[in-house]
């Protein structure tokens, strides 16, 4: 928990930060549970209900794929991001 101090700014965390968060063990089988979890099929067949649903698991999925970016971008992969 972090101190709510006014006009102070909140530090970011960085490519490198993710890349070592994920590297260790734990980390490794963390992100795989993220990856089966939430990187699976996003397009839902179908009208405006099924529209929802791909719009949800799509929103799902992009918070992974940040995850997997910083982690490519602090080991020097090209992104096409602008984070």
């Amino acid at each position: 928990m972090r101190a709510n101090i006014p006009g102070a700014v909140a530090p970011k965390a960085s490519a490198a930060d993710y890349d070592a968060l994920f590297a260790s063990p734990s980390g490794q089988l963390v992100l795989e549970d993220l990856v089966s979890r939430f990187c699976g099929k996003v397009y839902v067949q179908g009208g405006l209900e099924a529209q929802r649903e791909t719009d949800f698991r799509s929103g799902k999925r992009e918070v992974v794929e940040h995850i997997l970016r910083q982690i490519n971008r602090a080991n020097g992969a090209p992104t096409t991001d602008e984070e």
